[in-house]
């Protein structure tokens, strides 16, 4: 592993605790390294995945929101600020 790459791993370790919502986008849930954080912040109080066509199986505890993020990004926003 690099040096830049082992300071972000331990970044997200760091901030990990402070999270309470995590948002996922696109073929996040599908390609590494994303792919990853989709287990690393398994235990987030609230966890939303955007996709026109989500990997159902590796979303777990997601709310989805199936469709284009263009589309529903402000719907997640006014789920977030109810």
């Amino acid at each position: 592993m690099l040096d830049c790459q082992r300071k972000a791993v331990e970044e997200l370790y760091d901030i990990k605790s402070q999270v309470d919502v995590f948002i996922g986008v696109g073929t996040s849930a599908q390609v590494f390294p994303a792919a990853t954080l989709l287990q690393f912040f398994a235990d987030v109080p609230q966890k939303y995945f955007i996709d026109p066509n989500p990997p159902l199986a590796a979303l777990n505890g997601f709310t989805v929101l199936p469709g284009k993020a263009s589309d529903k990004m402000p719907e997640l926003v006014n789920i977030l600020m109810t």
